[in-house]
C-alpha cells in the first residue's frame, strides 16, 4: 500500500506542507528545516494512540508557534492527513479491499484512503487532544458503523511501507536508502537499514547533478 502524499499544518516547524510522494522522495535541506518532520508525522499518525486520547498523541511541544506571542493552548489545530491509493486498477487485492471496505474511497477506477490525526488544546478539560479518523473525498469525517479506528490503522500499518532518504544538503556524500518498515499499531521500528554503495553513488550523482557548484 502506497502512501501518495501527505498534508501537514500546524505540525513543528511547519506552518502547511502538501508533499505529493513519488517510488522515490528525496528530502534535502539544511539542518532544522522540516525534512525528519515529515518523517515524524507520519509515524505518529500511524503509531502513536488511536481515537481521541487525552493520555497520548500529540503534546505542548508538537504545536506550531506562528509568532513570539503563541503558546500550545492558543496554537492553531494540528492535522496531518495521509493519502494512500492504488497506482492500477484492482492492485489492491480483493481481501484488503474488503477488510477496509468501510473507508476505500473509489475514484476514477482506483481505490483511495485518506486518514488523519488533528491535535487541539480543550479548554473544557484542560489538556490536549488527539483525534485519529478517516475522511470520504470532500474530506469530511467518515462515520464507521462496524469497527473502530483502531482496528483498521492496524489492518493498514502492516501493509504499509516507505523508502526514504532525508539528509542535510551540505552532506549528500553520506547519502543512503533507508527502509522503513511499520510492523504495529504501537511500533515504529526503524528496520532494515541499507547503506547500498552503488545505489548511493547513483543517488549522490542525481543530486550532484542537480545541484550547480556543489563537490563531493
Amino acid at each position: 500500500m502506497k502512501l501518495k502524499d501527505i498534508t501537514i499544518e500546524n505540525f513543528r516547524g511547519i506552518r502547511f506542507l502538501n508533499l505529493p510522494l513519488d517510488k522515490l522522495t528525496v528530502l534535502i535541506g539544511e539542518n532544522n528545516t522540516g525534512k525528519s518532520t515529515v518523517l515524524e508525522a507520519i509515524r505518529l499518525v500511524l503509531t502513536r494512540g488511536f481515537g481521541v486520547r487525552r493520555d497520548g498523541g500529540f503534546t505542548e511541544y508538537d504545536f506550531h508557534m506562528k509568532d513570539a506571542a503563541a503558546t500550545p493552548h492558543t496554537a492553531e489545530p494540528i492535522s496531518i492527513t495521509l493519502h494512500f491509493a492504488e497506482d492500477e486498477k484492482d492492485e489492491w487485492p480483493p481481501s484488503v479491499v474488503q477488510q477496509l471496505f468501510e473507508v476505500c474511497q473509489p475514484d476514477g477506477g482506483l481505490n483511495h484512503i485518506w486518514l488523519q490525526a488533528k491535535g487541539s488544546y480543550h479548554l473544557e478539560s484542560g489538556s490536549f487532544e488527539t483525534k485519529r479518523v478517516f475522511l470520504n473525498h470532500e474530506r469530511s469525517e467518515l462515520p464507521l458503523k462496524n469497527t473502530a479506528p483502531l482496528n483498521l490503522i492496524s489492518k493498514i500499518v502492516p501493509l504499509f511501507s516507505f523508502q526514504h532518504c532525508a539528509m542535510p544538503i551540505g552532506n549528500l556524500a553520506r547519502a543512503a536508502s533507508f527502509g522503513a518498515d511499520f510492523s504495529g499499531p504501537s511500533n515504529f521500528l526503524m528496520s532494515s537499514v541499507k547503506k547500498s554503495r552503488k545505489r548511493s553513488r547513483r543517488l549522490i550523482h542525481r543530486l550532484s547533478a542537480l545541484t550547480p557548484g556543489w563537490q563531493r
